[in-house]
This record gives structure tokens, sequence and C-alpha cells, in this order.
């Protein structure tokens, strides 16, 4: 009992400790600093800070990768500090590269220089962006040597109300707190080896949760509420509009039809006047429970406590490897995708045969089919992997009750087939569409396997690497399937399915992309890839669960794994993408206020005129931002 009180006091202890540190920590609202400019030397850049109204500094590297002499931006996240002076050191040596705007914001306000060193800055009055000169500063200056030398930078925006700390410092306190309990719950084995098991487990669901909220952090504070390419073709005449239409819900978008997408921005417009910035956060919470659904078929394949580990296989899918498919409101069709594909392998096998499970085996197929491109061909492995267990465990090896199985053949294909052929109806040919790059074409192969490999890592284009991640995904699955005693395992057969079917998707990415000269190490792709590692994970363990060898054959694995993503955890990307976002947002604004012709390249390949002006009649929420100019 005294150990308890201790061990509470301690704890209590700690937490206000983390709960005081949090409430002075954030003090300030942390500001970023973006370099536009042209270089021809690679090199590292450096800023120089000193804190207002101390003598405390410090500094801040970023790469200078680019040397072609080609306009690139630079995005330098800054400590949370209130900020009396930057210094800008030089890019490179004088006369290899030129400043062409820098610009410094907070969530409050933004401010420009052009490179004459004139300052504008822009903020929202009322929702409203308004843009002035800069008074009072900050000022600018051009050293003799090249550095720029920022000044007389203003506190607007900068310091967080107590309100906000106070509610920072609660949360993180708790985080805090729940975390150590979780973390010290007693253990109920007894020997010392199981223990240190069990901590090194709930360690490793600990960085898996962090990195989750760590990932949804970022995207949350760098969304903006500007359409982005395929988005725009929502405010077509006949699209988007307040009133609902099956005709445009069924219609295809380019290769796909994406219904749940289409419905749900349609919900988002009714509900929310579409705000793209809500839609990306939302788009995260759908992706995280791709992440529960997966753990749940694992739970469901091979039971809560085997295989502990898992977890440490699924980090991998937090990597921002996969950063666009947050980042563009539009990608939600993939998670939706890979959700129903999830949802359809949790019912599609059972020990005991259900009619509930196979309507929803169906319905969840279609959803898949309907969802994305890819999960035409997903949702057709589905189909066919079941049919064949059903058929050949239930009907010719008799393993389960015959009817069962002829039953749940004749619902499935019932139910999917008639859909399946719809699919194919009512798509128009568009001529901006690639060319299909079909299996006896090589390039089909190359970016197949380039696929395959930047799920597990991999960036470079090489098929090397791809055909032995494609071993490491096969292997398991033959021999499973040759084993006797595992062959008809419902468990064999779910994790075979889910391999198989998304290699199908990824087959038919190459089929739609192998034209396109480096599509594979797209990071849109890396979201279907990657999830071939924990099912492999799973593939292996099912094979060697009775070895002693099978820790140091998974361990080889995640080391791999471990090893080819160490590159891929910056979370830095998704500033870089709200400075493309803010680039548009401009460009947007100039066409709204009159001041621009509405050819934005950075969004649309079309001029968005048109676009804005019916996204503007149905009171689109981006739109309110802009200061109504008649056109």
């Amino acid at each position: 009992m005294q150990k308890s009180k201790s061990a509470a006091a301690i704890l209590l202890l700690l937490a206000i400790l983390c709960g005081l540190f949090t409430y002075r920590a954030t003090s300030y609202n942390p500001s970023t600093l973006v370099i536009d400019a042209k270089t021809v030397e690679k090199g590292a850049g450096r800023v120089y800070l000193l804190e207002s109204g101390s003598n405390r500094s410090s500094a801040v590297n970023f790469q200078v990768g680019d040397s072609s002499g080609a306009a690139s931006f630079y995005t330098i996240g800054l400590p949370a500090v209130r900020l009396g002076k930057l210094t800008i050191a030089p890019l490179a040596r004088q006369g290899s590269f030129e400043i062409n705007r820098i610009t410094l914001h907070n969530d409050t306000v933004s401010y420009f220089w052009d490179e004459q060193g004139v300052c504008s800055q822009k903020f929202a009055v009322n929702g409203v962006m308004q843009r002035k000169p800069c008074a009072g500063g900050p000022a600018i200056e051009f050293a003799p040597d090249s550095s720029v030398i920022i000044t007389a930078i203003p506190a607007v925006g900068v310091a967080r109300t107590v309100s906000v700390r106070v509610a920072l410092a609660i949360l993180a306190t708790l985080a805090f707190v729940i975390s150590v309990m979780w973390l010290l719950r007693p253990i109920p084995e007894a020997l010392l080896r199981g223990k240190v098991k069990a901590y090194i487990v709930r360690i490793v669901w600990l960085v898996f949760v962090m990195l989750y909220l760590y990932q949804f952090y970022f995207i949350s504070a760098n969304a903006v509420d500007i359409p982005f390419f395929e988005e725009w073709e929502y405010f077509r005449s006949n699209s988007l509009g307040n009133d609902f239409s099956w005709a445009w819900l069924f219609a295809f978008a380019d290769y796909h039809r994406i219904v749940l997408t289409k419905l749900v921005i349609w919900l988002n417009l009714k509900l929310f006047s579409l705000d793209f910035a809500g839609q990306k956060i939302f788009n995260y919470l759908v992706y995280g429970c791709i992440l529960l659904g997966i753990f749940r078929l694992k739970f469901k394949m091979i039971g809560e406590n085997r295989f502990c580990f898992f977890p440490a296989f699924m980090i991998f899918l937090l990597s921002p490897i996969a950063f666009e498919n947050h980042v563009v409101a539009f990608q939600l069709q993939v998670h939706i995708m890979l959700l129903c594909f999830i949802g359809a392998l949790i019912h599609a096998y059972n020990e005991q045969k259900s009619l509930r499970a196979t309507i929803l085996f169906s319905i969840l197929t279609v959803l898949t089919i309907y969802s994305y491109s890819a999960g035409l061909v997903i949702g057709v492995t589905l189909l066919l992997c079941r049919s064949i267990y059903l058929f050949a465990a239930g009907i010719i090896w008799q393993r389960t009750e015959r009817k069962a199985c002829l039953l749940d053949l004749l619902v499935s294909w019932a139910i999917i087939l008639p859909c399946l052929l719809f699919w194919f109806t009512g798509r128009q040919k568009v001529g901006t569409l690639p060319q299909l790059i079909l299996p006896n074409d090589s390039r089909f192969w190359d970016t197949l396997l380039n696929l395959i490999s930047f799920g597990f890592g991999f960036r470079v284009e090489q098929i090397i690497p791809g055909l032995l991640c494609l071993s490491l995904v096969l292997f398991p699955a033959v021999k499973l399937l040759i084993k006797a005693e595992t062959r008809w395992s419902v468990s064999t057969w779910q994790v075979v399915t889910a391999m198989l079917s998304i290699l199908g998707g990824l087959a038919a990415i190459s089929v739609g992309r192998g034209s396109f000269i480096g599509a594979a190490k797209t990071s849109r792709y890396a979201e279907i890839a990657f999830l071939l590692i924990p099912f492999a994970a799973l593939a292996w363990w099912l094979l060697l669960k009775e070895s002693p060898r099978k820790y140091l054959c998974l361990g080889i694995i995640w080391g791999v794994c471990f090893l080819s993503y160490l590159n891929d955890w910056s979370f830095a990307i998704y500033r870089d993408i709200r400075q493309i976002d803010t680039a548009i947002l401009e460009c947007v604004e100039k066409y709204a206020i009159g001041m621009g012709d509405g050819v934005c390249k950075e969004t649309y390949y079309r001029p968005i005129g048109e676009y804005f002006q019916r996204a503007k009649q149905l009171d689109v929420h981006f739109t309110r931002q802009f200061e109504s100019v008649a056109r």
C-alpha cells in the first residue's frame, strides 16, 4: 500500500512538471520562413535567430538542393520563440544564387518581400484576406556579403493566449498520465523474460499511437482550404450541386468511379460548405480506421495475444512516404477503397458459415470496386480467391458444409457480378488519359516491381529490390498453400487473399501509369504498396509460428524495412505542401480580386475562371476568404 501511494505521488509530481513545462514551452506560436530562390550550387543554408528581449541566439540549418538555376523554394520551420532578428546566410557563393521572394508567416499574419525588398502583409479580417503594405515593421536589409537581415518583427500572431496554453498543458498532462499508467500497469507474467517482452510491446504500441497523433498534428496544422487539380472538376456544370445527383455520383472521374468519395464531398458541401482543409483532416481520420481494421483482421486471424510484435510492422504505415494521400482531399478515394477492402477481408473467411458475413463481404467488395480504379482489380481478386476457397475446400474436399458453401457462392456472385458489369457501362473516352501498358510490355513489369519495392521503402528505380520484395511476399504464401496442415486454413486464405489483392491493385496502377517515367515512386501509390509489409509479416509468422527461428526471421524483415525507411520520416514535407497550397491560394486570390487571368498551373492545367465562379455560386468555403469583385 505504501509503495502504491509513493508511486502515485511520484506520478502526480511528474504530471504537474509535465504540465508546467508544456505551459512554459507553448508561450509562442512557431513561425515559418520561406525563401524563393534560384541557385546554381548545392550546399547547406543557415538562418540565425536572435530572440526579442534577450541575447539568446540559435541557428537553423537547411539543405540547398538545387543547382539547375530553376526557381525553388526552401521552407524553414523556426523555433516557437519571440523573434527579434533573423539573418539568412548566403545560400551559395556571390553570383551563384538569386533570392526572388522571402515569406515569414505564422497562423495569423504573413509578411512578403519581393526581390527589391518591398514588404507587404496579408491577414484575415472577419474571414476575408486583406493585403496591405508593411507599416512599422518588419524591416529588411541586404548586407554586402549577400546575407539578408530581418529586424523589428512584430509580435502579431506570435504570443499564445493564456487559455490556449492552459488547454495545451492539461492535454499534455492527461496524455502523460494515461501513457504512464498504461505502460506501467501490472503484468501477470511471473518470469522476467515475459515481463520484458510485455513492456517492449507496450512501448511499440505507444510509439505507434504517438506517431499517428504526431502526423495528425502536422496535417491539421498545415491544411489549406483550396482545391487542387481534380477537385476543380467538382465545379463543372452538371457536377457537384446543392441538389443530390445520382448521375454525377456514379459518373466516371477519368478511370475511376469514386461513389463514396463524391458522397462525402456532397455531404461536406451541405454541412460545411465544402471545407477542403477540414476534408484533409477527415481523410486522415479515415486512414486511422484503416489501421484499426488491419489490427481487427490480425486479431481475427491469429488472436490478440499472438504475434504481439505485429504493431512494430504497422509503424511503417505511418511514414510520410504516403504524404500525398494525406494532403489532397480528393485522395479520400484511396482511403475509402482500402477501408472497404480490409472490411471485406474481415468478413471473407469464417470457420462457421454465415449469410450475414457473406452479404457484408459482398457489399464491401462492391464498395471497393466503386471507390478507386485499382479497387476494380482488388475487388475481383477478393471475389475469385474466396470463390476458389469455397469451391475447393467446401465442394471438392468437403472440409466445410457443402450446401452452405454453395449458398455463399450464389449470394456473393449474385450481388457482386451485376455491379461489376455495371461498372463497365457509361464510360466515355477521354483523349487526355494516358496510354494503357499491358503485361506484354516490359514497362509494365518495371513499374510493378518498382511499386512493390517502393512500398518497402526503396526509392531507387531498379527491378532487383522489387524482385527481392516480391519474393519476400510470395514465398511464405506459396509455402502455406503447399503445406497440407495450412493449405485450407482460414488464416492462410485471409493473408494470401490480402497480398494477392494488393499485388493486383499495384498491377492495375502499372497498367495505367506504366507510360510515365518515375510514376512508380509517386507518393500516392505507397499507401497501397506498403500494406504488403504487415501482411507479409503475418504470412511469415503463420509459416514459422512453431519454429524457434520465427522471431529471428521477422526481426531481419523488420530490420530491412527499418533501414529502407530510415530517410522517410521527415514530417517537414507537410510544411512544404502548405507553401505550394499558399502559392495556389495567392494565384486564385489574384483572379478573385480582379488582378489575375485565372491561369494557375500549380493547381490546374486549365484556367480556373469558370470553375471559381461556379464555386462562388455554391458558396464554397474557400471562396469566402477573398474580397468580392464583380465579373
